[in-house]
């Protein structure tokens, strides 16, 4: 099995570590450390899903969630939240972005 996932997280140790684990399983893995990157990275190549972190300076993963399902050529993209957040309503908002899935960290093996 194959595909490509990008990480998008400003933890820069956290998705270089992910992403090697996701070459492990051989998983393409393309990391960005902030949401601006994610969108410039969107512009060249869409990966198979994305991962966003919630919590992020600037464009955060709820931004970004939002700004992917407002663009028609993404608006399909699998979406994944995978946070340390525990904010009360953050799974609310995800499923009304249409996130695909929902993870605490720390993540386990």
């Amino acid at each position: 099995m194959g595909g490509r996932v990008l990480i998008v997280d400003d933890e820069e140790d956290f998705v270089r570590t992910m992403a090697e684990r996701m070459e492990m399983r051989d998983l393409g893995g393309d990391v960005a450390t902030s949401g601006q990157q994610a969108l410039q990275m969107l512009e060249d190549d869409v990966p198979d899903v994305m991962v966003l972190d919630l919590l992020m300076p600037g464009r955060d993963g709820f931004q970004l969630a939002e700004d992917i399902r407002l663009d028609p050529d993404l608006r399909d993209l699998p979406l994944m939240i995978l946070t340390s957040s525990n904010r009360p309503g953050d799974r609310k908002l995800a499923a009304r972005l249409h996130v695909n899935g929902f993870l605490q960290k720390p993540v386990s093996r």
